[in-house]
């Protein structure tokens, strides 16, 4: 197997999916982490009828955040372990996640650019929902050996 390098990749090359189950305990953890403790993501009553822009909810959400995370997580289990670097991840939230979605990442290649010395790579990503919704979707910036 060939080793991932800036010069060897390839625009259109897709990086490795990650996901994660929600569950309520896991957005409790998360809340107690963020030290978020905003209704929305924690009681089910006070968000019955809620709605959160075009939404109504139906049950609690996960901090966007923990969709963000996930992204992270996607940029920085690829590039790290080819010597390269996480440098910068801007998102757009568009779905909520509910307790018991399954979201994944969609990810790949979009561009490459040197700046100086630099070697950076542009990836395109995407949070779906086990049914396909789309969750987020953003751009990351990674540098390579």
């Amino acid at each position: 197997m060939m080793k991932v390098t800036f010069d060897n990749l390839q625009i259109g090359q897709e990086i490795p999916s990650v996901s994660i189950h929600a569950t309520e305990e896991k957005i409790w953890k998360f809340a107690d982490a963020s030290k978020d403790y905003n209704p929305i993501h924690l009681n089910p009553d006070w968000v019955k009828g809620y709605q959160f822009g075009k939404t109504r909810l139906k049950n609690v959400i996960a901090h966007g955040l923990y969709t963000y995370a996930l992204m992270t997580r996607a940029m920085t289990d690829w590039v790290w372990p080819l010597g390269g670097l996480h440098h910068r991840l801007e998102a757009r939230f568009l779905s909520p996640v509910y307790p018991g979605d399954t979201i994944h990442t969609e990810a790949r290649v979009s561009e490459k650019k040197v700046v100086g010395k630099k070697k950076y790579v542009v990836i395109e990503i995407a949070v779906k929902n086990q049914e396909g919704m789309l969750i987020s979707e953003g751009r990351a910036m990674e540098s390579l050996p």
